[in-house]
């Protein structure tokens, strides 16, 4: 798990922000899942990309997935799965 400094966190969102953050939630933890976007739509954007000429390691970069989960994902697509 990467931590991240409140520092990047307020640069990132605000000051106003960042202090009702934590006001709202004092002295507590928060995961932020790097999968919030809708799969569907994920996936087809990344056979998408694939099918324009990005590379694996392209996608894999742009999309924070192994390459082994872009090819899971081409290929479920590929037979509509």
């Amino acid at each position: 798990m990467n931590y991240i400094s409140l520092e990047k966190i307020k640069a990132s969102i605000g000051e106003e922000a960042l202090q009702k953050l934590l006001r709202d939630f004092p002295g507590g933890r928060v995961y932020l899942h790097k999968n919030t976007v809708d799969r569907k739509e994920r996936d087809r954007a990344i056979v998408e990309a694939y099918n324009n000429g990005m590379s694996r390691e392209e996608l894999s970069a742009a999309f924070g997935l192994s390459i082994s989960a872009i090819d899971h994902i081409k290929n479920r697509q590929k037979y509509n799965i």
